[in-house]
C-alpha cells in the first residue's frame, strides 16, 4: 500500500490569490505519493505565470479556454496516473502538510473513500463536514444529502469511465455520486482524516437553490425512469410528512405536560395561602 498513489487534482481560473494558497499546501505535503495535476482556463490574472513558477512541483498543467467547470475537472480526471482522483480546486487546500500521508496510512481500497472537510467561512470561522457511513447510502439519502465533493476520493478508473456531466451547471457532482454508488453499487467507505480546506468560493458556494431542484430533475430523469422515481421519492415523502406530524404530536404533548405542571404548581401555592391565612 505503501506505492499508493493520489493525483491531485486543482482547477483554476482568474483565482490567483487562491490557486497560490492551493498549490503552497500540494508542495508542502511531507510524502510524495501523489502527482499534482493543474487545469486553469485560459486565466489573465496572472494565474498561468504562478503555475509556471511551480512547474518543478506540478506534474501536468494546461491553460487553455474549456467549457466551465466540470469540463475541466474532466480533463484533470483524464491527465491522472494515480490510483485515486481528488480535487483539490484552486483557492481550497490541503488540510495540513501531513494529509496525503495520512490518507495512504489508512490504506484505502474502496472505489469512493470519503473523508472529513473543514468548511471556512467568510467571516473566519470555520466547521468540520463528516461523511455518512456506508449503511445510510440509498438514492433518497444522496438526493437529500449529497456528498462533499473535497472530501473524497475517486478511484482513477471509475472517475474516468464516469466523466461529469459538463450540461450542468452545479449538480454534476450529484450526479456523479448517485450514478457511482446507485447505478453501479461503487464499494464505498470513510476515513478519520480532514481531507480539505474548504474556501467559501466558487460554484460549489453559490446558495442557488432553485437551480439546483431544476438540475436534479434534469439528471435524475437522465438516470431512473420516471415511475420509479415518482415511487421512491413519493414514500420518501410520506415518511417525512409522518415523522413531521409526530414531531408536532409530541410538541404538542410536552407543551400541555408543562402547561399541566404549571397549573399543578399553581394548585400548590393556592393550597399553601389558604393553610397559610387560615392559621392567622
Amino acid at each position: 500500500m505503501k506505492d499508493l498513489k493520489i493525483s491531485i487534482i486543482t482547477i483554476n481560473y482568474n483565482n490567483c490569490s487562491g490557486l497560490e494558497q492551493t498549490l503552497k499546501s500540494v508542495a508542502a505535503q511531507n510524502c510524495r505519493n501523489y502527482e499534482h495535476i493543474v487545469i486553469d482556463g485560459g486565466s489573465t490574472d496572472g494565474s498561468k505565470e504562478l503555475i509556471e513558477s511551480y512547474s518543478d512541483k506540478i506534474s501536468y498543467w494546461v491553460s487553455e479556454p474549456d467549457n466551465g467547470v466540470y469540463n475541466a475537472m474532466n480533463k484533470g480526471a483524464l491527465a491522472a496516473k494515480g490510483d485515486y482522483c481528488m480535487f483539490v480546486n484552486s483557492g481550497d487546500q490541503l488540510h495540513s502538510s501531513k494529509t496525503i500521508a495520512e490518507i495512504i496510512a489508512n490504506e484505502p481500497s474502496t472505489d469512493i473513500v470519503m473523508g472529513m472537510v473543514e468548511n471556512m467561512s467568510t467571516s473566519g470561522t470555520s466547521s468540520v463536514w463528516h461523511p455518512c457511513e456506508e449503511d445510510k447510502i440509498s438514492l433518497v439519502y444522496l438526493r437529500d444529502n449529497p456528498i462533499h465533493h473535497p472530501g473524497a476520493l475517486i478511484r482513477t478508473s471509475l472517475q474516468q469511465n464516469i466523466p461529469y456531466n459538463e450540461s450542468l451547471r452545479i449538480c454534476s457532482d450529484r450526479q456523479f455520486f448517485i450514478e457511482a454508488l446507485i447505478l453501479n453499487n461503487c464499494s464505498y467507505s470513510t476515513i478519520p482524516v480532514v481531507m480539505n480546506r474548504f474556501a467559501p468560493q466558487g460554484l460549489s458556494g453559490i446558495q442557488n437553490d432553485r437551480k439546483m431542484i431544476e438540475e436534479d430533475q434534469i439528471y435524475l430523469k437522465e438516470l431512473f425512469p420516471p415511475r420509479l422515481i415518482r415511487d421512491i421519492f413519493a414514500t420518501n415523502d410520506r415518511i417525512q410528512q409522518t415523522t413531521r406530524r409526530m414531531a408536532s404530536y409530541y410538541t404538542l404533548t410536552n407543551k400541555i405536560l408543562k402547561l399541566n405542571n404549571s397549573i399543578l404548581d399553581f394548585a400548590d401555592v393556592v393550597l399553601y395561602l389558604k393553610k397559610h391565612f387560615r392559621n392567622k
